[in-house]
Formats: C-alpha cells, sequence, structure tokens
C-alpha cells in the first residue's frame, strides 16, 4: 500500500518551519569521518530507497507471498491518521505489520561487515502493540536466533536485550531509539536523546554482517508499528552527538528534534569487593577443566585457584541430595532417565567421567555429603537447587550437613524463593541464600532482605548493573556474576567490583586475579615481589612491579592486593635484621 509522496526536502514550504533548528542542531553535532551514514525516510516516489547516502530497504519473503507491498503502507503522517511530529512538521512514515520468520525488511547499506555501529529508529508504538515484544533488529540472516533488541514486553516498555530493559516506550507517540555498539561489546541505549542504559553485547551475535533485518524474529515476537525515519551508521556515535540529536524531527534521523535533554548523569562510581578482590567461583565445581559436578572437577579447580565452588543439586527417589545440573542423567553419564526415578545406588553405578574424556572413567555422581566432606571447608559452596522446594529436599540437604560436619557458614542457597526462606533452615541467616537483582534496591528493602537470610546477589551477565553492585555493598551483601568465560569480560566486572564471577573457566581468571604468584600459592604478596625482583628487577620498585602485574591499574581494582605498607613484609623482615645487625657492630667497635 503505497501513497505517492514528495520527498520531504524536495519541497522549501514543507520544511521552512524545520529549516533553522536542523542548522542549529546539526551545527551542534561533532562531525566525524565514517564510511557508511545511511537514511531511509520513507517518502517520495521510492519511499524504500535511502534517502541520505547509498542503500535500499527489501522485503524479506522467503515463501514468495508478495506479503510486502500489501501490508506495508507509506503515507504522509497525518493520511495515516497518526499524531504530529514533536517538532509540528509533516513527513512520510511507513507502516509495518506484525511480521512471521519469513518475513521482515532487509536493509542493505552497502559497507563492509561492523562491529561497533550506531541505529536510530524514530518510531510510533500504537496502543494495541504495546505491552508486546517488539524487536527492532535481527543480525542472524537465517532468522532462527533471537533478535538482537527489542522493546519490552510491558506497557510502556523499556529497550534493550537479555533481561535489561530501561527507559519507556510510550504508545501513540513519536519516540526517537537509538543504539550504539561500540567494538569492545558495550551498547549504550537511548530514548529521544536520553542515555537509559549501558550493557554488554560482547557476544559474535552483536556483530553485523553487510545486511540485516529490521522488525523480525525467529519467534514471531514482533507487532504493528510505524517508522518514519531510520539511519545506520557503521561507527558508535558518541553519547553527547546522540543526546544532540534529541526527539523526533519530521526532517529524518540526521536532524535534531526540538526537544534536546540534559546531559544524562554521570554513572556511579565502582565500589570495591567485599573481601579485597574479587573471588573465582568454579561453575559446576570446575567448569570445563573436569567432568561437571564431581569430585574430580572440585580437586582441578583447587589446582588452578578457585576460590568459592557453585554446584547443582538433585533428589533422588529415595531422598538423597545428589550433584547432576539436568533433570536426567543422560548427558553426564553413561545412563538414561531422570535423576528422581532412580535410587542413590544405581545413580552410584553410573559412570559421570567417561563422556568428558577417558582419563575420568569411572568417575562417580557425588552425594551433596561427599562434596562437603571433600572440600573440608576450603571453599564457600554455592548450592544451585535444580528441584522445587519440599520438606524432603530440605531433609536431605539438612543430613548432609549434619553427616559431613560442614560448617553452615560455607553454604549459600540460590534460588532464594519464598518457598526457601520460609523455611527456617533455609532462612533467617541459618542457611544464607543469594537473590537475583530486586526491583527496589533500597537499603530499608536490601536490610529487610538481609534480615530474612540472603547474604547478597547471584545474577547473569547480562543483568548486572553498576547500581546494583553499589547498593548491596552498601549493606554489606555479596554480589556474585555467572557465567562469564572471556577475559576482557572477567576484567571489566573485576573493576566493577563485584565480589565473584562464575566462570566455567577458572584457569584463565586465575591469570588475571594472581597475575605476578610467582611462588604460585594463590597469594599476591610481598613474597612474589621480591622473587621478581630477584629476577633481575633489583631497581624496580614495588609500584612498578603492581603496574607490571595489573594490580594498580588495569586488571583489579585499587586495593585489591594484599599489602600492608609501600614495603613487603619480607623486606621490612631483612631491613630489621640489618638494622639489628648493625647495632651489635656498633656495641662491638664502642666497647
Amino acid at each position: 500500500m503505497q501513497l505517492d509522496l514528495p520527498r520531504r526536502r524536495s519541497s522549501f514550504a514543507l520544511i521552512a518551519p524545520t529549516l533553522l533548528m536542523a542548522t542549529v542542531g546539526l551545527s551542534l553535532i561533532p562531525r566525524t569521518s565514517r564510511a557508511v551514514d545511511v537514511t531511509w525516510n520513507f517518502d517520495g516516489a521510492t519511499p524504500l530507497s535511502a534517502s541520505i547516502g547509498v542503500g535500499s530497504i527489501t522485503y524479506r519473503d522467503v515463501l514468495g507471498t508478495g506479503w510486502g507491498p500489501t501490508t506495508t503502507a507509506f503515507g504522509l503522517q497525518t493520511a495515516l491518521g497518526l499524531p504530529a511530529f514533536p517538532d509540528g512538521g509533516s513527513g512520510g512514515v511507513m507502516g509495518f505489520p506484525a511480521t512471521n520468520p519469513n518475513q521482515g525488511y532487509q536493509v542493505n547499506h552497502g559497507g563492509a561487515a561492523a562491529d561497533a555501529y550506531t541505529m536510530i529508529w524514530d518510531y510510533l508504538s500504537p496502543a494495541a502493540s504495546d505491552g508486546k515484544w517488539r524487536n527492532l533488529y535481527q543480525s542472524d540472516l537465517t532468522n532462527s536466533n533471537d533478535g538482537e533488541f527489542f522493546i519490552a514486553n510491558s506497557l510502556s516498555g523499556g529497550i534493550g536485550i537479555s533481561g535489561q530493559y530501561q527507559g519507556s516506550i510510550v504508545p501513540n507517540a513519536w519516540n526517537r531509539i537509538a543504539v550504539t555498539r561500540q567494538s569492545n561489546g558495550t551498547m549504550n541505549k537511548f530514548i529521544n536523546g536520553a542515555l537509559v542504559g549501558t550493557q554488554s553485547a560482547t557476544d559474535a551475535r552483536w556483530t553485523l554482517d553487510p545486511s540485516f533485518y529490521l522488525f523480525t524474529d525467529e519467534d514471531n515476537e514482533t507487532a504493528p508499528g510505524y517508522v518514519s525515519s531510520f539511519r545506520y551508521v557503521d561507527s558508535a556515535l558518541p553519547s553527547e552527538q546522540v543526546r544532540l540529536l534529541g526527539n523526533v524531527n519530521s526532517a529524518g534521523a540526521t536532524v535534531a528534534g526540538p526537544t534536546i535533554p540534559d546531559p544524562s548523569p554521570e554513572p556511579p562510581a565502582p565500589t570495591p569487593p567485599l573481601f579485597g578482590r574479587t573471588q573465582i567461583m568454579g561453575h559446576r565445581a570446575g567448569g570445563t577443566l573436569a567432568p561437571e559436578n564431581t569430585l574430580a572437577a572440585v580437586a582441578k579447580g583447587f589446582e588452578v585457584g578457585i576460590d568459592l565452588i557453585e554446584i547443582d543439586l538433585h533428589l533422588t527417589s529415595d531422598g538423597h541430595a545428589v550433584v547432576l545440573h539436568d533433570d536426567t542423567v543422560d548427558r553426564t553419564t553413561n545412563g538414561t532417565g531422570p535423576v528422581s526415578s532412580k535410587t542413590l545406588a544405581q545413580v552410584k553405578a553410573l559412570d559421570a567421567g567417561s563422556w568428558f574424556s577417558p582419563q575420568y572413567a569411572g568417575e562417580k555422581v557425588p552425594t551433596l555429603t561427599e562434596l562437603l566432606q571433600y572440600v573440608d571447608g576450603r571453599a564457600r559452596i554455592l548450592l544451585d537447587v535444580k528441584v522445587a522446594s519440599n520438606q524432603a529436599f530440605r531433609n536431605a540437604v539438612n543430613s548432609a550437613i549434619v553427616a559431613s560436619g560442614a560448617s553452615l557458614d560455607d553454604i549459600w542457597v540460590w534460588p532464594a524463593s519464598s518457598q526457601y526462606t520460609s523455611d527456617p533452615r533455609f532462612g533467617n541467616a541459618e542457611i544464607q541464600l543469594l537473590t537475583s537483582i530486586p526491583s527496589n534496591l533500597s537499603d530499608a528493602n536490601l536490610q529487610a532482605l538481609k534480615a530474612s537470610g540472603v547474604a547478597g546477589l547471584s545474577v547473569g551477565d547480562g543483568s548486572i548493573t553498576q547500581e546494583a553492585i553499589n547498593a548491596f555493598h552498601r549493606n554489606g551483601m555479596w554480589v556474585d556474576v555467572y557465567t562469564v568465560n572471556s577475559p576482557a569480560r572477567m576484567e571489566q566486572l573485576i573493576a566493577m567490583g563485584v565480589d565473584s564471577i562464575e566462570t566455567d573457566r577458572p584457569d584463565l581468571m586465575a591469570d588475571i586475579i594472581y597475575a605476578g604468584d610467582a611462588d604460585n600459592d594463590f597469594d599476591v604478596d610481598g613474597a612474589d615481589y621480591l622473587s621478581w625482583q630477584r629476577q633481575g628487577n633489583f631497581a624496580a620498585n614495588l609500584a612498578a612491579w603492581k603496574k607490571t602485574f595489573g594490580h594498580q591499574q588495569g586488571s583489579l581494582p585499587a586495593g585489591a592486593v594484599p599489602f600492608a605498607s609501600a614495603v613487603p613484609e619480607p623486606t621490612a623482615a631483612i631491613l630489621a635484621a640489618c638494622g639489628a645487625f648493625a647495632i651489635v657492630m656498633l656495641r662491638r667497635s664502642l666497647s
């Protein structure tokens, strides 16, 4: 469905009211050199051709149904019965339907693949689409995976991905939505020029090919809407430049809107970890270094330097807590069937190591009692409960604690549902709990959680924020993030001050945490500094050592290394001995 629209810049009468504003807006914006900067304003005789730059948008029509021209509408916003643009001008609009996985709009921007970019939509969500998932772009050209950037399925929902949705897209109103993705994986999200959120987007899914889709998703998470302009830039525009673009302008997404918000406040400064440095938590005991959730995995984790252990728990048919991740034994043993249908004897008869490597043939599924006895207080253990809360499970965990002689201080339970906190053995600080991020981060709410037995936070990497870290730390509560395997992301989280990181690669995290540990005792201290000096660095001082191994800036936050003073303790002891020797010799010379 298409009206023959005039190009919105071909008529002086059409743009005169906004010309002065556009000129001022553009003069405020710093100019940078970019290879690709393409804008579609959806007007003129060929509304899917680029209005600025070289590029096109085509219909994705896998089944050849011809859906695109018959269900896509083009026209002035007045002709389509839409609200006026914020600047009062008039311009072309594309109305699009809810698409299925075989449909969508394919952007061909004429550039190369990009790991840094900016996208801007001048967008209106009708009331009927409010509260539904609305995917804005899809990088997977097969459209067989989830989209990359959504409007959330809540009333006036925010924008984002992976559980992090910030801001508010008000229905039946024009909103300028912008996302920038930097080459280091940092994603910034804007609504009408305001920075509403920042999140990690390090996965390869956010690297774009020379083509991508708009308004489609692999499982129909789309809804009808309107777009008056779309802009793609193959670099991440500075936040200040996006701020200055402000709200929607009828002249398109390259022109500043009439409302430019004040600069966003500076993000909160990170707070340091509660116990000096970020702790290494072995995910499923030893990550991918040994067969998961086994005593061999625990041993391997200790070998590389883990501080904490995360394991998964199921219940056998005869009431024993066993350490397994899946509901069935199929993936990690030579058996088949649900864990809950097997007795302990049947589970113990399985081989839990051969699937990983012949080296681990005969490795057994441990009971919680066996694992607690093996750890023997060397690390705190996070119990990831894989069964519904019930008295039989509580009894099994309690029996394992008693039989092993473990201390309650060495155990956390996750998730911290109300079912667990209502039981005296799983709350009220007897067995401490970790929770997800609450919607209310006030001190009063966190103190109430703390009083109920919640010791801290355990949350997926995509949902962690500096605000949540600081709020929990302010109340003396732990912050754990899972599951992180990229060393670059580990360093980012360490700099944010998280207390522990769950990882499948504790060896890679150990390389960061224990950099400079010359004597391999998993304690970076003055003895390591002296060893480094003896290796030919005699003229170097302590500050140089810290900088060399990333303990003053870079890998670890300031103050993370436990030095009592500017001179390491072994050096101080040597100096004290030399001083005592000098005094003795002086007395002898005087006698």
